[in-house]
């Protein structure tokens, strides 16, 4: 897949999040990944008690989600690619987790993101 970057159509702005989406306030959404091959996947956010009861406490971090894929396949070989959250039919989706790691057992086990709104002072750029 290519990407014309001077086409509007390719590259659209997202809101970052705000609020840590897998304290259970975005918990169930669905959530879009798109894959190196430009592939859909869509996942349902766990909240981070269902993460830790999977993994254990002292794998996951609260910088960590948790998402189950419920369609498009696995996001094997990921890593690095946007979760963004979709709210509403139309929505243009907000940023809430960058893939990071997984055990391979997908969609049996979730897969697990960077929480972009818990690590977002990081690097949100300061004016």
């Amino acid at each position: 897949m290519s990407f014309d970057l001077n086409s509007p159509g390719d590259v659209a702005p997202v809101a970052v999040a705000e609020a840590d989406p897998s304290g259970d306030h975005f918990a169930g959404y669905p959530g879009v990944l798109y894959d190196a091959t430009g592939g859909r996947i869509i996942l349902s956010v766990q909240s981070d008690a269902d993460c830790r009861e999977t993994y254990g406490q002292s794998a996951i971090g609260d910088d960590m989600l948790c998402a189950v894929p419920t369609a498009g396949g696995c996001p094997s070989g990921s890593s690095g690619a946007p979760l963004v959250m979709l709210q509403y039919a139309g929505d243009p989706g907000t940023l809430v987790g960058v893939a990071s790691w997984g055990t391979g057992f997908c969609p049996i086990v979730p897969e697990v993101f960077a929480d972009v709104a818990y690590l977002r002072s990081r690097f949100e750029v300061k004016l």
